[in-house]
Order: structure tokens, then sequence, then C-alpha cells
């Protein structure tokens, strides 16, 4: 789980001016978890821009990740004061998309932008800050994590997920 980096080939603000969707975790017996924790559930949310395929000024990404087959891009944004707390992926629409089991799976992800105060990653046990654009973490399966912005500003990632060739 060390940070590995991708060349960032385009505009770094490209992603700032795509069209994102607020979700918040799926899994209903998390959220009550988390509310009975006296997390607001509120703030729970990460914002998404989903798509099929790749925009041109991104393909280059599939050389940097050609050990994956069945590929998913998703790029994400936290704003400030927004966080998901420690869970654990179900992968449940793209399990059904590709047939495999989750240990199968593997999460990537792509940091759009330098680190700035307050962004933060946890895998497992570890805590990352620090990073610069195109920086790359991943785990595999249900590994724990959570994603947190107390900065001031957004936090943006690309989301890879896929199947090991």
């Amino acid at each position: 789980m060390n940070l590995t980096s991708v060349p960032i080939n385009w505009n770094k603000t490209l992603h700032q001016s795509l069209t994102y969707e607020i979700t918040g975790i799926k899994d209903p017996e998390q959220n009550q978890l988390w509310k009975s924790a006296g997390h607001n559930l509120d703030l729970i949310t990460v914002y998404v821009h989903q798509f099929h395929g790749t925009y041109d000024w991104m393909s280059y990404l599939l050389n940097d990740f050609d050990f994956l087959d069945s590929i998913k891009f998703s790029f994400n944004k936290i704003p400030p004061g927004h966080y998901f707390p420690t869970h654990r992926d179900l992968f449940g629409h793209y399990r059904t998309l590709v047939n495999k089991e989750i240990n199968e799976i593997h999460r990537y992800i792509v940091f759009l932008e330098d680190w700035q105060d307050g962004h933060l990653l946890t895998i497992g046990d570890k805590v990352f800050s620090n990073w610069k654009a195109g920086a790359v973490v991943g785990w595999t399966g249900d590994t724990p994590h959570s994603a947190i912005n107390l900065g001031t500003t957004d936090r943006y990632t690309l989301q890879v997920t896929g199947i090991k060739v």
C-alpha cells in the first residue's frame, strides 16, 4: 500500500469542471452504525462523476493500469468538512457486472491535485497525506479505508476499479 505514481498529462483543473452528483454509502447497516456512533450522515458524502469509457484527455491512463481488466473509472470530489468514516466497499454493482468475488476486485485512488492541508486517506492502519498529483494507492477487496476532508478546499481523486489480468 505504498504510493506509486502515474503522470498527469492533462490540465490539472479539468476534473473541477465535471458534473458531480452527491452520493453516500448505500449500506443501511453501515449508515446505522455511523449514526449510532454520533456521525452526522449529512456530512458522510462524496460527489461522484461516473461515466463509461475514458475521456480523450485521460485515455493514456489505460496504459498505466494495463494489469487490470474490466476497468471502471469514477471521479470523486469531497467538499470541506465532508468525509467517509472507515468502511469496507461492497462493490455491489461492479460485482454484478464482472461476476467476480470481492477479493478479486482491486481499487486504486489517483490523486488529481497536490495534497492540501486537511486532506487525508486511510487504508487499513496507514494514513496518507502530503501526496503529489498523480500519486496512486490501492487495495484489494473489502480492505477498510476512509476519506477525509478537514481542509478548506475540495479534495479530488480518480477511482480506478478492476480485476487483475
